[in-house]
């Protein structure tokens, strides 16, 4: 096996801040109903997969689980959405609310698209643009609350 890839500082931040989110959300929000010390649990697989390939390659395998856990949840919102955020704020967490601008393609073309399709979208919008936590960009924020405004008078 070859040396491990040295990461920027960057894609150090994000291999912390998504493992700890990820551990986080397989341990406490959503267990998977495997015991917590299974080698198999995906809250361990994260850093047997590091320790064996690199934190490299394994932010790759992350992120994709990222994604996935996103489209499996993709429906949460509202009250429940709010009581997620707010778990994982008071850890320390990014938010799920974050965690969808990021990575989640859906929140992209609905930007792109410029016009919100249905609750579900209205829903990701809203979520994102009520968690204040999120470091959003002043234009995009103007966009979101733009597309809320105008799904909202429909």
């Amino acid at each position: 096996m070859g040396m491990a890839r040295q990461m920027s500082p960057e894609r150090q931040r994000e291999w912390h801040e998504l493992r700890a989110f990820f551990i986080f959300w397989q341990r406490q929000l959503f267990p998977c109903g495997m015991p917590l010390d299974d080698p198999g649990h995906p809250a361990n697989a994260v850093d047997r997969i590091a320790d064996k390939f690199g934190a490299s390659k394994a932010l790759q395998g992350l992120k994709q689980a990222i994604h996935d856990t996103v489209e499996e949840h993709s429906e949460l919102r509202g009250e429940n959405l709010c009581v997620v955020d707010s778990a994982l704020a008071a850890e320390g967490l990014l938010t799920f609310s974050e965690i969808r601008r990021r990575y989640w393609s859906k929140y992209r073309a609905i930007l792109k698209r410029n016009k919100i399709r249905d609750e579900t979208e209205y829903y990701l919008l809203r979520g994102i643009s009520g968690d204040f936590a999120i470091e959003l960009p002043t234009d995009e924020r103007t966009q979101i609350d733009a597309l809320l405004g105008q799904y909202e008078s429909k």
